[in-house]
């Protein structure tokens, strides 16, 4: 199924394109939501457990377009966002192995452990001769502001996914 690596990368262009000229139209505390980062999140959490070519890809192309459109030197979001994929594919390993589905309530809190660790990655990084990580209300609207973003994306992809992917017959042998 080759035809979703250039749908999933346009997916990303143009969800960078919205992220970065309609979205910071409706700041709330300077905040708006990170729509590559939830659909990176999104494909990494919906990916078979033997396959890591979509995830690597995706880690990439999202990687090199928050890297783009980003204050800091390139390399930053794409390592950051490899070692998350690793993160998350250990982590829903475990969780599918028992239930093999995908579940709302696995979903929710691992993009918000995620986006924390995100959000704490870029302030480090914003302020790495102090080194200074405080918690503020900027974080906590921040959270509050992609998790509906992700969860939107959680369902439409769920709903994609199930779409092209139905392995529900019966296996004979």
């Amino acid at each position: 199924m080759w035809i979703k690596y250039p749908v999933i990368l346009l997916s990303f262009l143009i969800f960078a394109l919205i992220q970065v000229s309609f979205l910071p139209h409706f700041l709330i505390v300077g905040q708006f939501p990170g729509l590559v980062f939830a659909l990176f999140f999104v494909v990494v959490f919906f990916e078979d457990q033997q396959e890591y070519v979509t995830g690597i890809c995706s880690a990439l192309a999202a990687g090199f377009l928050l890297d783009i459109i980003g204050p800091f030197s390139f390399g930053y979001h794409i390592i950051f966002l490899l070692l998350v994929f690793g993160i998350l594919k250990t982590v829903t390993y475990f969780l599918k192995e028992r239930t093999h589905s995908y579940l709302f309530f696995y979903f929710i809190p691992m993009f918000l452990a995620s986006f924390a660790l995100h959000y704490a990655f870029l302030r480090a990084m914003a302020q790495m001769p102090h080194l200074e990580l405080q918690i503020t209300r900027n974080f906590f609207i921040a959270l509050l502001y992609n998790a509906p973003a992700a969860s939107l994306l959680f369902y439409i992809y769920k709903k994609i996914y199930f779409l092209f992917n139905n392995k529900k017959q019966l296996r004979l042998f």
